[in-house]
């Protein structure tokens, strides 16, 4: 795979290929902003930049100065995406409150992994709408929520089983469509159901790309 760096920010640089973007960390000095460089786990040049693939990413990234903070305290997602929506979410509370410090970060690092304190998961979520992140306590991992409400759009994603299952969503007045990963339990998702036509007249449940599930 090959990209062009378009950006740098100290040891971090973002590449851009045709699958999207790529944020690597460069153990020395990072390639030029501009430089096409040839992505391999065995390189056969002769000049080669040692780099730790952090992101990889399906659309074009926030910058890595945005990103750069959130990288450094959270040493691995469980999804590449989630680095993308918590910058989002940062952006929000700093443009309420003003510059954000250490401590802020790292108490979402511990919010994002154990979902513990759940006083700074209320003042997270008082102050950073319309991106509204949440983590919650469960057995195995918190279960984790993301709401975009200014697209009418949410995810959310748990671990079972030592695997994760994703639940996306998208709200149109008296209408909500949820795709899932994997199907549930046939009752837990007609509980489910259930649940949701107490606020909305149309329920459609939707299993991987594109395929009906079994209500609707």
């Amino acid at each position: 795979m090959e990209g062009f760096v378009v950006e740098t920010f100290g040891k971090f640089a973002k590449l851009r290929t045709d699958k999207g973007d790529i944020v690597v960390k460069v153990k020395g000095q990072p390639p030029e902003v501009g430089k096409l460089v040839r992505i391999s786990d065995q390189p056969l040049l002769d000049r080669v930049y040692l780099a730790e693939k952090i992101l990889q990413l399906k659309s074009d990234s926030p910058s890595l100065s945005s990103l750069e903070p959130i990288l450094k305290v959270i040493k691995k997602f469980r999804f590449d995406e989630d680095a993308v929506f918590l910058s989002q979410t940062v952006q929000a509370v700093q443009s309420r409150t003003g510059k954000l410090d250490r401590d802020f970060y790292r108490s979402l690092a511990r919010y994002y992994e154990t979902a513990e304190d759940e006083t700074f998961g209320l003042w997270l979520f008082t102050l950073s709408a319309p991106h509204i992140f949440q983590s919650l306590p469960d057995s195995e991992a918190p279960i984790h929520v993301y709401i975009d409400r200014s697209r009418h759009v949410f995810r959310i994603d748990f671990v079972k089983d030592s695997k994760p299952v994703v639940i996306e969503g998208n709200v149109r007045q008296h209408q909500i469509v949820l795709s899932f990963s994997q199907m549930l339990p046939t009752e837990k998702m007609e509980e489910l159901r259930q649940r949701l036509s107490k606020h909305f007249t149309i329920v459609r449940f939707v299993l991987g790309a594109g395929i009906d599930g079994l209500y609707a």
